[in-house]
C-alpha cells in the first residue's frame, strides 16, 4: 500500500490521536477534563508561539505515523535559540519495519527548518531509540535523573510490582539514609526576611518581574515568560495543577508547580513538575518542597516524582527532603545541525541548567 508523507493539515487531529491511543494504549494517559482531541489542540496549536511542527504518515486516509515538535526558546548562555522537542512519535503497528520512522524524522528536518529551529533535542528510555540517538547525536552534557518520596515503600511495591522488591524496598530506605548523612553539613540560604507561600491560579506582572531576574542565573532553561506559564499550567485543556509562590509583599522569590495524576485511580501518582528559585534563595526552595510534600500528604499520595539534571541546583537539597535517585535514566541528546549547542554547553557547570517534567512531555 502507498505511503505519503506529509505535514500535518486542519481536520487531522481525531486520526492523529486515535493512531497515539492505539499505539501507546490510551494517551495521554492523564485525568483529563476535556477530550483527547481538544488537549491535543492546545499542546500543539495554540502555544504561545502559535508554532506547530508535525511530520505524518498517512496510507489509504489513515494516518500510520506520526512525529511532534513541542516548540520552545531555551536560553543558553545569553542567548535565546528556537528549539523542537521530539515527542508523542508513533508508528502503526502494521507498518512497523517498512522505514516509516525514518521518513517521518527526516520530514521534521525539513518542517523545522521551515519554522527557523535552530536545534533540535530528544529524552529517549525506549532502548532502541537511545541506541540510534547514541549513535546519531550529542548527549547533554547532564543525564536527566528521576527521583522519588514514597511514604509506604511496601504499598507502593503491592501496586506497582517489580521483579526483585526486597533490593528494591531495602535499597531505597538505604539511599534516604545515605543522602541524609550526605547532606546534614549542607546548608540552603536565601532571604533573612519573612516570606509566605501562597497558592495562585495564573502568573502575572509580579511574576514576569521574578523571571526577569532569574533568568540571569541560568546557562541553559526553557523560556519561563508569562505566556508561557499561563498556557502550560493555566489552561484546563492541559490538566489541573496546583501553583504555589513564594513572596514577600508583592515580589515573588520563587515558585512551584504540583500535579496528582488519577489516570490510575486505584494508585494516583504525585509530580512536582517544576520548581524555581534563585540559586542564593535555597531556603525559598526549601519552604517550597515542604508545602508541596504538605499537599501530597494531605492528598494521601504515596509516591512523589520529579525530574532533574544531575548535580544540577536542587539535587542535595531533594536528597535532604528524603528524595532518592530511582536509577530511571532518560538520554537526553541533541541532533542535527545543533550540536554546536553543546559544545557552548559545555562551558557551563550544572548548577547553573535547569530542567523539569513541565519542560519535558511525561506529565
Amino acid at each position: 500500500m502507498a505511503i505519503s508523507i506529509r505535514a500535518y493539515q486542519q481536520g487531522d487531529e481525531q486520526k492523529i490521536v486515535d493512531l497515539l491511543t492505539e499505539t501507546f494504549n490510551g494517551w495521554p494517559k492523564r485525568d483529563l477534563q476535556c477530550d483527547p482531541v481538544d488537549h491535543w489542540r492546545w499542546k500543539f496549536l495554540d502555544n504561545p508561539l502559535k508554532s506547530s511542527v508535525v511530520a505524518l504518515a498517512t496510507s489509504e486516509d489513515k494516518v500510520i505515523g506520526c512525529f511532534h515538535d513541542i516548540i520552545q526558546r531555551i536560553k543558553i548562555g545569553e542567548d535565546f535559540y528556537l528549539s523542537g522537542h521530539g515527542v508523542d512519535v508513533a508508528t502503526h503497528v502494521k507498518y512497523r519495519g517498512t522505514g516509516v520512522y525514518g521518513k517521518v524524522r527526516s520530514h521534521i528536518n525539513e518542517l523545522e527548518r521551515n519554522a527557523g529551529v535552530e536545534f533540535h533535542y530528544g529524552i529517549d528510555s525506549n532502548p532502541i531509540l537511545v541506541k540510534r540517538a547514541k549513535r546519531l547525536n550529542v548527549g547533554f552534557p547532564s543525564s536527566l535523573e528521576r527521583m522519588a518520596r514514597i511514604r509506604d515503600v511496601d504499598l507502593h511495591l503491592k501496586m506497582q510490582p517489580t521483579g526483585n522488591a526486597l533490593l528494591k524496598k531495602y535499597g531505597y530506605h538505604g539511599m534516604k539514609i545515605l543522602n541524609k548523612l550526605r547532606t546534614l553539613t549542607k546548608t540552603y540560604g536565601g532571604p533573612t526576611h519573612d516570606f509566605i507561600v501562597s497558592e495562585a491560579k495564573r502568573f502575572d506582572e509580579d511574576y514576569s518581574m521574578f523571571w526577569d531576574r532569574v533568568r540571569k542565573c541560568f546557562n541553559f532553561i526553557v523560556s519561563r515568560d508569562v505566556d508561557y506559564m499561563n498556557w502550560r499550567y493555566c489552561d484546563p485543556r492541559g490538566g489541573k495543577y496546583v501553583i504555589k509562590l513564594a513572596k514577600t509583599g508583592r515580589q515573588v522569590l520563587g515558585y512551584i508547580v504540583l500535579r496528582i495524576n488519577r489516570y490510575d485511580e486505584d494508585y494516583p501518582i504525585g509530580y512536582i513538575v517544576d520548581m524555581l528559585v534563585q540559586p542564593d534563595h535555597l531556603n525559598v526552595a526549601l519552604k517550597l518542597v515542604e508545602e508541596g510534600m504538605r499537599y501530597f500528604d494531605l492528598e494521601k499520595i504515596n509516591i512523589i516524582l520529579l525530574n532533574i539534571l544531575r548535580e544540577s541546583l536542587f539535587e542535595s537539597l531533594l536528597q535532604r527532603m528524603g528524595f532518592v535517585d530511582v536509577l530511571d535514566r532518560s538520554y537526553f541528546n541533541i541532533a542535527g545541525e545543533g550540536n554546536q549547542v553543546v559544545d557552548r554547553l559545555r562551558r557551563y557547570d550544572c548548577k547553573t541548567m535547569h530542567y523539569s517534567f513541565g519542560d519535558w512531555d511525561p506529565i
